[in-house]
């Protein structure tokens, strides 16, 4: 019969069953958009460092090159000044012979 205890009671059941499946329906989907959230500030930070390693590589070169060109242009100031001191002596010698 339709409107026994025992119907009632498991309508109230189902109810409260729903109610519980609506629940963590809710739950679940706002744990998937706490997920996606996280993923996406995830890959932002992982973009943002891609990003400082090539700013980082590109530092690293660029002193390289600048390493490089001090060093030539110490290399060539030390063959000037050798060049220089030879002349002189070669002008010393010249002038008291």
């Amino acid at each position: 019969e339709v409107d026994s205890p025992d119907v009632w009671q498991l309508l109230t059941e189902i109810e409260e069953k729903d109610t519980a499946v609506s629940e963590e329906i809710k739950l679940r989907e706002a744990m998937q958009r706490r997920l996606r959230d996280q993923e996406e500030h995830m890959r932002e930070v992982l973009d943002e460092l891609k990003a400082t390693q090539q700013r980082a590589e590109q530092w690293r070169r660029l002193k390289e090159d600048k390493e490089r060109e001090m060093l030539d242009q110490m290399r060539r100031r030390e063959a000037i000044e050798r060049e220089a001191s030879f002349l002189r002596q070669s002008a010393y010698l010249a002038d008291r012979t």
